[in-house]
């Protein structure tokens, strides 16, 4: 059985991150309600480092697993998932002992309770995170679809419950770890169901074939890091040069916006296999795609530009005024996060070129960040980020377009994309002038 983009697949995807992003909404307004802003900060610190310590190899891992499970058969496949599960577990182990190794060194945190959960924390998250990508490859969209439904709605209830209950941050901690655990248990559950004997159609030389993942998922986690890092060294850059309150304000405006998030990560997982089989069908899927959500995903972010400082206020309160702000310099990165150049580089395995691409955003967004901040304080670190982000995408492109006659516009209905993209940029100003100005 080989994967193909279907529209069955890409909407399953969909419903996963939606249901993912919409339990952190939730969670935050809960939060933010229950506690003050400096506690929200205190929470949100260590979700920040919770993920700072996971998010660059477990993408690696993801995408690797994807690319190269795409392509075999079913009894491989269940073969290969097992060997991923001792992978991802066996990295979290490590990184459990590298985040106590910077604790000691830089004493990220006091060594109190939330401290030792988050070592837990470290410890079972990764494996939960691989449910979607196990049931896409094992082929069960519905049992997919029942789990992201499930596993979010007792996300909210069980974390909204014990703020609203306790009103304490570290009682949030422990309610967190509670709902990994229950991850953890069920993507366990997969694999032990999933397990196959070694199949005969098994290449005979399964450590080369070993060894060749190893190098794939490293070089593919070192892109994931350079890239995906650019949101920790924001991080980073504002608890060290601003304060918890801060830091709060910070991370509850820095989020692109959801539906752009939903969509690329969705696609991204659908298409990534049928890139590898076929690229001239995954660029017709790809146009046909950004056709139809380019207007969606534009429209929606102009209006959110328009009503989200009343909304912030609304919903937050006006000590969160400047999260909009912030939070609309970020929904422009939609202009740039629906181009998805990176799929031709997984398919063709230039992992090299993702790495030193990933090394150039790193590099822009650490020294712009580090002198707008003295200008426009948070407002400065946001805009830093969103230039990375479209000098990564020039470069994706134009390096795609010198090496090979393959032409990534190809793949953009670019009328659309560019008046769309231009109105955006008129909310932004119209949103900036009327309540910032």
């Amino acid at each position: 059985m080989k994967l193909s983009p279907l529209h069955s697949e890409s909407g399953t995807m969909q419903w996963f991150q939606f249901c993912r992003y919409a339990s952190v909404i939730l969670i935050s307004i809960v939060i933010a309600a229950c506690l003050d802003i400096a506690d929200v900060g205190r929470v949100e610190y260590i979700f920040f480092l919770a993920n700072m310590f996971s998010f660059f190899w477990l993408s690696g891992v993801k995408n690797q697993m994807l690319s190269f499970l795409g392509k075999k058969a079913s009894d491989e496949r269940k073969f290969w998932l097992a060997r991923y599960y001792k992978i991802v577990q066996t990295l979290s182990i490590a990184f459990v002992l590298v985040f106590l190794l910077a604790q000691v060194c830089f004493g990220l945190l006091e060594w109190t309770n939330p401290l030792y959960m988050l070592f837990l924390v470290l410890l079972i998250s990764p494996i939960g995170n691989l449910a979607d990508a196990i049931l896409i490859l094992t082929n069960r969209l519905k049992l997919l679809r029942a789990y992201a439904t499930i596993i979010h709605l007792a996300r909210i209830v069980l974390i909204a419950s014990v703020a609203y209950i306790y009103r304490d941050w570290e009682a949030i901690i422990f309610a967190y770890f509670i709902w990994l655990l229950l991850k953890w248990f069920f993507v366990t559950g997969l694999v032990f169901m999933s397990r196959a004997k070694h199949p005969e159609v098994l290449p005979k030389q399964t450590e080369d074939v070993k060894r060749t993942i190893y190098k794939s998922i490293a070089s593919l986690s070192l892109f994931a890091l350079l890239g995906g890092c650019m949101d920790y060294v924001d991080g980073v850059m504002v608890k060290y040069f601003f304060g918890d309150a801060d830091f709060a304000m910070f991370k509850y405006g820095a989020r692109e916006f959801p539906l752009s998030l939903l969509w690329a990560s969705a696609v991204t997982t659908a298409l990534l296999p049928s890139f590898s089989e076929n690229e001239q069908e995954g660029t017709a899927t790809l146009k046909n795609q950004l056709t139809k959500w380019i207007p969606i995903l534009f429209g929606s972010a102009g209006v959110l530009i328009l009503l989200s400082p009343w909304l912030y206020e609304w919903v937050y309160g006006s000590a969160f005024r400047l999260s909009a702000l912030i939070f609309n310099i970020y929904l422009l990165i939609i202009i740039t996060r629906v181009l998805l150049p990176q799929l031709i580089y997984y398919a063709r395995g230039w992992n090299s070129a993702l790495v030193v691409m990933g090394l150039v955003e790193l590099l822009v967004n650490i020294v712009l960040s580090l002198i707008l901040l003295h200008y426009y304080g948070l407002i400065g670190i946001v805009i830093a980020t969103c230039i990375a982000f479209l000098v990564e995408k020039i470069m994706y492109i134009s390096y795609l377009r010198f090496r090979s006659d393959y032409s990534f516009w190809d793949a953009i209905p670019v009328k659309s994309y560019l008046t769309w993209s231009l109105l955006l940029m008129v909310c932004f100003g119209i949103s900036t002038y009327y309540y910032y100005l």
